[in-house]
């Protein structure tokens, strides 16, 4: 696991974060009823998502603001001496402030072999939380499923804080979790999955 600081240069993470703070940025409603602890009647628990491009859809929204992402994604690896093979998914989150530091249920965002990267596009509460346990991909069920036989288990790999322009790297078959702002208006996360060469 790796953190980033200061990871794409100035001029382009102000592209990227202007385009994705402006009120003119598309939204979509996400309630999640998944949290950590099980319940699902918390109004806390909602989030906002917009996918900005999936290789297998082929669909990149908008274009620009992909490949922006994209080629400042792949400068900063070149950077540090990881070469990337595929973007497979670019996916924004937003989590608007809650009444509570809220931790969503651990999972993994594919149950596949791949990387994920997250890019913090502003300073907040609420931190990521990386956990030792990974999801074993010759096992007989999926993440989700996986999960509820270990939950009891989970050890913290490690909490890393939303700070603009940060960028966590780890292999993304580890169980991560969000957890909603309490003092922020909102958190907002670009969620990268790719692929090493």
């Amino acid at each position: 696991m790796k953190v980033i600081d200061n990871v794409f240069s100035p001029s382009v993470f102000k592209k990227i974060h202007d385009s994705v703070m402006s009120f003119n940025f598309e939204w979509h409603y996400g309630r999640r009823v998944d949290p950590a602890d099980g319940s699902n009647e918390n109004p806390y628990l909602i989030s906002f998502a917009h996918t900005v491009g999936h290789i297998t859809s082929g669909k990149l929204y908008p274009p620009e603001l992909y490949h922006t992402i994209e080629t400042a994604f792949i400068t900063a690896m070149d950077n540090i001496g990881e070469e990337v093979e595929e973007m497979g998914r670019v996916r924004m989150i937003m989590n608007t402030k809650a009444d509570d530091n809220y931790v969503t249920m651990p999972h993994v965002d594919f149950d596949t072999p791949h990387q994920t990267a997250l890019l913090y596009v502003n300073d907040s509460d609420g931190p990521s939380i990386i956990y030792d346990q990974k999801f074993n991909t010759l096992l007989k069920c999926n993440s989700t499923e996986h999960y509820h036989t270990i939950k009891d288990k989970m050890t913290v790999m490690e909490a890393v804080d939303p700070v603009a322009n940060r960028m966590v790297l780890f292999n993304g078959l580890h169980y991560h979790s969000g957890t909603t702002p309490k003092d922020s208006a909102r958190r907002v996360v670009i969620n990268i999955n790719y692929k090493k060469k």
